[in-house]
Formats: structure tokens, C-alpha cells, sequence
């Protein structure tokens, strides 16, 4: 079941997590580290307030919080944001990662330094949940949907989806025109599903992930979404058919779809620029989301 399933649990994670800046893969394998910006503040006081330790290998221009959707101890998530933008921010956008591989907290130096720090435009805000533990196997279902069921899961990836944005649209201000997902391999059938059952999401960029005809989205609630999909011809892991036929599914049913393709195979992969393919993708749903009514 093509990379829905941890497949190697580590390994996988640290193969998708790893890779290149905007100019190429670094040789040792670690992720950029774009400068700080002059005066940048330190540690701000809801990060110094909680018992949470941030990581070292964090950038000191983002700013993280670990936080639990509803207070749930199984929902957790990490926010993120550039303590100094370039320009003030009335209103953020918002974009929800969901990790692929593992879905662990081992991605939040990846969220922070090269999603947040180099892909993600400033005026955005991220919100990365970390996969609940439903099982030990390696071979499980990592974000568990309504695609791709897990009995022993206690909620879907939808619904916890949707408690982080409701969270993080609470306490920011948050412009609800411009609130993506983005995610990859074993997450995006939860993303495609998110994409139609959580009304908030309103654009989506799904990488190198699955995608089933009749079950993957409600096809009558496609209707005003846009997605941006990144998928390697090479990929064999999950097929690039698949999402050749997600766009025309998508498009055929109302939604823009747009499928950026990449050499190399499955992953993140060296020297395709994905880091500034993602902030493209991020400001095609924006100015999309922005000619739309208000939801």
C-alpha cells in the first residue's frame, strides 16, 4: 500500500527529511541554515513557559511552540513562524505539514529550518501535527483516514486536522482564504481526504503520494479547492499514473489541479529545487484562494 505504511519507520523519515537548500544538497545531508536576521529575539516567552525542550538545531529566526489540539495528550502539534517577517502581518496564512515517513517529532528541524525557514513564505504561519502511535508496526498506517482506516486509532488524521486549524484560527489571526496542507508520501491520502472533509482546508499541495479514484475525495465538494501536486515520473514507490489521474479526476470535477513533475524518484530529491517548488505551490493556491469568495 505505497508509502501509506511507515515502511522502515526511520530510515524512510530521515531518506524525506533530509535534503537539498535552494542550492542543492548540502554533502552532509543536513537540512539549510538560512542566516538570522539582525536583532532577531531569542526564546519567546510561551516557548520558555512549558516543559517542552527546543531542539537545538532549530534557527533562532523561527519561532516554535508545542502545543496539544484541545488539550488532547494525542494531538500534538508544533507551531511555527519567522519572528521577524520582512513586512508587518495583519492577517497570517496558514499552512498545516503533515510529516511523511514516520510522522514523528523527529521532522520538526526539518519543519523549521527548510519548510518554514526557506519554503514557506513569512506571512504564513505552520502548524506540523505529529502522528499518534496507534501501533508499533513497522508496517502501519501512519496517518490514519478515511481512506485508509486503522481500528485502533482513536480519531483520523481529518478530525485531528481539523482541531489544529480550529485551535490555531482561535488564538492567530488567521486569514481563513488562505488555509493549506501540505504533506507527502504517507500522508497524502489523508490530505486528498482533508482536502474535501474538512471544510476550512482550501488548497492542498500533496508530493509523491497515492491517490484512489472513489475514495481518495468527495468528488462533489472538489468544486473552488486547488491543488498543487509534486510527483517524480521516476517514482516507484507510489505512481506518477496516480496522480496524472488525480489531476484530471480533480479538474473534471471543478477543482484546479496543477502537477509539477521532478526527476529523481521517490523523496525529497537533490538539486530539484523542492524548497522553492513548495513556495511556488504555497503562492498558486494563494493567489487562487484570493479571486474566491470568502468561506
Amino acid at each position: 500500500m505505497c508509502a501509506v505504511h511507515s515502511l522502515g519507520a526511520t530510515a524512510l523519515a530521515m531518506a524525506l527529511a533530509l535534503g537539498c537548500s535552494r542550492q542543492g544538497a548540502d554533502p552532509t545531508g543536513k537540512p539549510p541554515v538560512p542566516p538570522l536576521p539582525s536583532g532577531a529575539p531569542k526564546t519567546p516567552a510561551r516557548e520558555a513557559a512549558g516543559a517542552w525542550k527546543r531542539p537545538a538545531e532549530i534557527q533562532e529566526h523561527i519561532g516554535v511552540e508545542r502545543r496539544h489540539a484541545g488539550g488532547n495528550p494525542k494531538q500534538a502539534y508544533f507551531l511555527m513562524r519567522h519572528r521577524q517577517p520582512a513586512r508587518p502581518v495583519d492577517r497570517y496564512g496558514l499552512v498545516a505539514v503533515l510529516p511523511g515517513g514516520a510522522g514523528t517529532a523527529e521532522f520538526l528541524p526539518f519543519g523549521a529550518n527548510v519548510l518554514t525557514g526557506v519554503a514557506v513564505p513569512d506571512d504564513f504561519l505552520v502548524a506540523q501535527p505529529v502522528a499518534p502511535q496507534w501501533r508499533q508496526d513497522e508496517d502501519r498506517v501512519v496517518w490514519p483516514s478515511r481512506v485508509f482506516p486503522d481500528a485502533k486509532a482513536d480519531f483520523t488524521t481529518e478530525a485531528f486536522l481539523a482541531a489544529v486549524i480550529e485551535e490555531v484560527s482561535r488564538a492567530e489571526r488567521i486569514d481563513e482564504r488562505f488555509v493549506f496542507t501540505l504533506g507527502w508520501s504517507s500522508s497524502g491520502h489523508a490530505l486528498y481526504s482533508a482536502s474535501t472533509r474538512v471544510p476550512a482546508v482550501r488548497g492542498s499541495i500533496i508530493a509523491m503520494s497515492r491517490f484512489l479514484p472513489g475514495r481518495s475525495v468527495e468528488a462533489d465538494k472538489v468544486k473552488g479547492k486547488a491543488y498543487y501536486l509534486y510527483h517524480s515520473p521516476e517514482d516507484r514507490v507510489c505512481p506518477f499514473a496516480e496522480a496524472e489521474l488525480a489531476v484530471k479526476t480533480l479538474q473534471g470535477h471543478g477543482a484546479e489541479a496543477r502537477l509539477v513533475p521532478y526527476q529523481g524518484g521517490h523523496g525529497w530529491q537533490p538539486f530539484t529545487f523542492y524548497g522553492d517548488r513548495i513556495r511556488e505551490g504555497i503562492l498558486w493556491l494563494k493567489d487562487r484562494s484570493a479571486a474566491r469568495p470568502r468561506p
